[in-house]
């Protein structure tokens, strides 16, 4: 009706009223006026980094279909428009990305472990907080049993994701491109920049003879993985049409359907092909939020902190997932322990859970974390484990530990998520890898945690500022990952 009345409202006044044509300089004077307009809203209102984040969402805030729905559809279009750019770095040229690129462009891949498959698990939230000193599971079921006794016998330790609480698609991105999403821009999902084919964990395992499958429970067009799962290499994308949409728990696919989805798509496979296979599977069940998640949960660990039911009840459906993650990762070991086909897996969280206050509750329960605290306190925001396993077929043909021990990080190795993929290339001892890969399991030596607010760890400790070698090398890196995105 609103409508209605407006085209009849809107043709009475054309009809009915006239004007008389302003004089030119009038009309000149009103264009300047509103180009004048535009530019200063477009590097003001539009390019406001804090003003846009103070705006209220209905909804969820990686979802940035909430974010056009809350906050408007013409200021969030202009909004990432201006901010979602990548900055050149400093001395930047066409010339010196194309010399550090060059002399691995002629080389074919090739691998000594080519026959080995590969399964990579991306655990929704997956952390261990359970393990903090004010917590006590005396009584109740310790959520990450079986991850801890993983990892007696395998390789383990942390990554520093680029986000808080948030951000799956950017540790996805740091892990099977070797980029690094902090060096990029923090205001959009990093798949928002892959938009042509690009070097990646999945293409290498592709040149080598692999089928690659991605696997996720999810929407195919959630964060555009449709499209950037091709541009990544994957063969085959299994997303939430593939799932029976009532196999829920917490309002999402259940942990159990997505190994069971693996556990299937890797026997499929080794009935119908004598190649290997390499999976990555993405979780959904314990994403958040979490208050009332789960229904009927009631208070399964203690603590002497003083905490709100609220917080009791959130840090307790938390736990209820991180449980059933824990299960099905060691079901999903156990039945490929028995395999004859030698199987690889390599485990990791994509961010911490959120509380939906900051850092407010880990600081309540004693958690070291600071949004501007020290730069150990700050990196602690960021820090989920990850685990590598093989099974005994695998020992068979080589020895992940054996290897490990020729690289100086393991065990309990601290680094950026954008060094995980290399890292798993160098255990498996693929050899003629692309230029980020062979270049960051070099620079993951030496500088194996970078932020773009200059937090760093080197071989002498955690610090703010960089020797003038490492401080090239780091410029070195991030115009390789200019070039790969933007060229």
């Amino acid at each position: 009706m609103i409508v209605i009345i407006g085209i009849v409202l809107s043709s009475f006044l054309v009809l009915r009223i006239r004007t008389y044509k302003f004089k030119l300089y009038i009309r000149i004077s009103g264009v300047i006026i509103t180009v004048l307009c535009v530019i200063m809203l477009n590097q003001t209102v539009y390019s406001d980094k804090q003003l846009y984040s103070s705006l209220y969402i209905k909804g969820t805030d990686c979802f940035q279909v909430d974010h056009y729905n809350s906050k408007g559809f013409i200021y969030c279009f202009w909004y990432f428009i201006n901010s979602n750019k990548i900055e050149k770095p400093e001395g930047y040229s066409l010339d010196k990305a194309e010399t550090l690129l060059k002399d691995y462009n002629d080389i074919e891949n090739k691998a000594n472990t080519s026959e080995i498959n590969v399964i990579l698990i991306m655990g929704e939230a997956f952390s261990d907080i359970c393990n903090n000193k004010n917590l006590s599971f005396e009584g109740y079921t310790y959520p990450l049993m079986n991850f801890e006794k993983l990892k007696q016998d395998s390789l383990s330790g942390y990554i520093i994701t680029p986000n808080f609480g948030g951000g799956t698609a950017n540790t996805e991105f740091d892990v099977l491109t070797g980029l690094c999403t902090k060096y990029i821009n923090e205001n959009a999902s990093s798949f928002w920049y892959i938009r042509k084919p690009i070097d990646s964990l999945v293409n290498t395992f592709k040149k080598n003879g692999y089928k690659t499958i991605a696997i996720h429970p999810g929407y195919s067009w959630f964060y555009n993985r449709q499209n950037v799962y091709k541009h990544l290499g994957f063969d085959e994308f299994i997303h939430s049409a593939y799932f029976n949409q009532d196999a829920v728990k917490g309002n999402y696919i259940s942990e159990k359907v997505t190994i069971d989805k693996v556990l299937d798509t890797f026997r499929e496979h080794q009935v119908n092909s004598h190649s290997p296979i390499f999976i990555h599977c993405v979780t959904l069940q314990n994403h958040y939020a979490y208050k009332n998640k789960y229904n009927g949960i009631t208070q399964n660990f203690s603590t002497d902190k003083l905490l709100t039911e609220e917080e009791i009840n959130m840090i307790s459906n938390y736990f209820e997932g991180l449980k059933d993650a824990d299960l099905e990762l060691r079901r999903l070991t156990d039945n490929l322990e028995i395999s004859n086909e030698p199987v690889v897996i390599m485990y990791f969280g994509d961010h911490l859970p959120s509380f939906g206050g900051g850092v407010e509750l880990y600081q309540k329960l004693g958690y070291p974390m600071k949004t501007y605290g020290t730069i150990e306190e700050r990196l602690n925001m960021n820090k989920v484990p990850f685990l590598i396993w093989q099974n005994k077929a695998c020992k068979e043909i080589f020895n992940l530990q054996a290897n490990a021990d020729n690289i100086d990080l393991f065990n309990g190795a601290v680094i950026n998520a954008n060094y995980l993929g290399g890292l798993l290339l160098e255990l498996m001892e693929f050899e003629n890898l692309s230029p980020v890969f062979e270049y960051s399991n070099k620079l993951c030596n030496e500088l194996p945690i970078m932020t773009p607010n200059n937090h760093f760890k080197t071989s002498l400790g955690y610090t703010d500022s960089l020797s003038k070698e490492l401080e090239e090398k780091l410029v070195e890196y991030k115009t390789m990952q200019y070039y790969l995105l933007t060229e």
